[in-house]
């Protein structure tokens, strides 16, 4: 909504930006997470170097501003995440990595100014000694790195919850500057994750303050929407690349794959045919179970249909209407620096 090129681009044209694109470089991964979403993909899919820049390219054209790297596998299993990282500083992308933090130490100073913030995962199955290993990691590489980069955890809760390792992730975002703790319930499984319990965990150990006031460290994802419009528009706004250059609708539609093959789920194009979609403002009809961004389609479509962002929060409700004009004056500005992660 705050997002300049993005709203120009839809008054005038009835067309979207691509402002921020998600790209899973590699499927290999250096661990075997139980409650991973996306177990049954294709481990050897891997962009080389060439495709890479090759999407980052087609991409600038297209408008795009920030790019997330992300799973799929890890990041740093690829073997020209450095490269790749330099590139993008080179073009002027705001980067943001997503990572599981145990291969940081691969990460190169001059790579690493790209980074707009870093997100680290975690979750209640890792055990002390794989939670050692990673805040020795850490320790070692964040203040070394440029002090613009925003550090933050991203948590994965199980079923059976581990009280002690999340409140040991939240003692440590905290020692570490970090800018918050995410607490996402494990997305296979979302009807039996109790997040209300993690808050209670948070409050019992006085993490939720900072002298006396509400603190902004932990923050608590929402289950995503088992409703959703018969329209979707992500792609257009927010396109993900899987690791072998296929669109997908979202960034959520391969990884919730359910325990089915993520190649099963359903695709948009290749990425070098991506290009006419957006020309055509092309719809994508969902076929998904459950949406991550419903309320971002919701938008998507008021916009085309010619309902203002003002608007559009005013049928939501008051605070949807101070909360926009915070963020829009902030923008306005230049104070609102993440308005390229949509």
């Amino acid at each position: 909504m705050v997002n300049k090129a993005l709203e120009d681009s839809i008054d005038k044209y009835k067309k979207f930006v691509p402002v921020h694109l998600q790209l899973s470089v590699t499927n290999e991964c250096n661990m075997h997470c139980s409650f991973c979403s996306f177990k049954h993909r294709d481990k050897s899919l891997q962009l080389n170097y060439a495709d890479l820049k090759n999407i980052i390219d087609t991409f600038l054209k297209l408008g795009t501003k920030a790019i997330t790297i992300t799973g799929g596998g890890e990041p740093f299993c690829h073997p020209d995440i450095n490269e790749l990282l330099l590139y993008c500083h080179e073009k002027k992308i705001e980067v943001g990595l997503v990572t599981n933090g145990t291969l940081l130490n691969k990460l190169e100073y001059e790579s690493a100014k790209s980074i707009k913030w870093c997100r680290i995962s975690l979750s209640d199955d890792q055990n002390d000694k794989q939670i050692e290993n990673i805040e020795t990691v850490l320790n070692n590489i964040v203040h070394k790195m440029p002090n613009t980069i925003k550090w933050s955890y991203s948590y994965v809760v199980l079923k059976n919850q581990n009280p002690l390792m999340q409140v040991r992730a939240v003692k440590f975002a905290k020692k570490l500057g970090f800018l918050n703790v995410r607490f996402v319930p494990d997305q296979n499984n979302v009807s039996n994750i109790d997040l209300d319990a993690v808050k209670k965990n948070m409050e019992k150990n006085n993490l939720l303050t900072e002298k006396g006031k509400s603190s902004d460290l932990c923050v608590f994802d929402e289950k995503p929407n088992t409703e959703f419009p018969d329209k979707c528009w992500m792609y257009l706004m927010r396109p993900f690349v899987a690791a072998n250059g296929v669109v997908y609708p979202c960034c959520c539609t391969q990884y919730c794959s359910f325990g089915e093959r993520p190649d099963s789920q359903p695709i948009v194009c290749h990425y070098s045919e991506y290009k006419q979609k957006l020309d055509d403002t092309e719809m994508y009809k969902p076929e998904c179970n459950i949406c991550f961004f419903n309320h971002h389609n919701e938008w998507a479509d008021a916009r085309l249909n010619g309902v203002s962002s003002l608007e559009y929060c005013s049928n939501r409700g008051s605070k949807y209407v101070s909360e926009y004009k915070n963020v829009l004056a902030l923008a306005e500005k230049g104070e609102f620096e993440d308005s390229n992660f949509l």
